[in-house]
């Protein structure tokens, strides 16, 4: 399966989870409002990751950049812009590889109030990398505001 395919499956997915609360949407926050805010910061992380990671390994350097103005707060970007990184702190690696497409899950930290933990398989360690995200809402969107180890 291509990557404009598996973007468009993920997209579809997402839509149909997020009209689904859409339908529910007073039962469901009447009774555990949270789970609504939790399963669009999962959506809106899936969204980014996927598209992320596909345009870095199309080299789109543009529109890597414009991902990273919609999906990350601007504070957070200029604390990155001063760390001067050798690696991408997002995917915890170098490069980039297109079955972490495949692999990519994200879930909420039980321990840590706004933390969102996602998750790759790398292939070449034949394990999962975690990267900790902590995440805000920022004029009604949900950001990305730090990575938890570079704090």
């Amino acid at each position: 399966m291509g990557i404009k395919t598996y973007i468009l499956i993920l997209g579809l997915i997402c839509k149909i989870v997020y009209f689904s609360y859409s339908i529910n949407n007073f039962a469901v926050d009447t009774i555990q409002p949270n789970i609504v805010q939790q399963d669009t910061i999962v959506t809106t992380l899936l969204l980014f990751y996927t598209s992320y990671i596909t345009e870095n390994i199309e080299m789109n350097d543009q529109k890597v950049s414009e991902l990273k103005k919609k999906y990350i707060t601007s504070q957070f970007l200029d604390k990155l812009q001063k760390l001067n990184l050798d690696y991408d702190p997002f995917v915890n690696a170098q490069d980039y590889d297109e079955d972490w497409l495949k692999t990519l899950k994200v879930i909420r930290n039980k321990e840590i109030n706004g933390v969102y933990e996602v998750y790759r398989f790398d292939n070449y360690n034949k394990r999962y990398v975690c990267i900790k995200l902590r995440i805000i809402k920022e004029n009604g969107q949900y950001k990305i505001d730090s990575i938890v180890s570079l704090e």
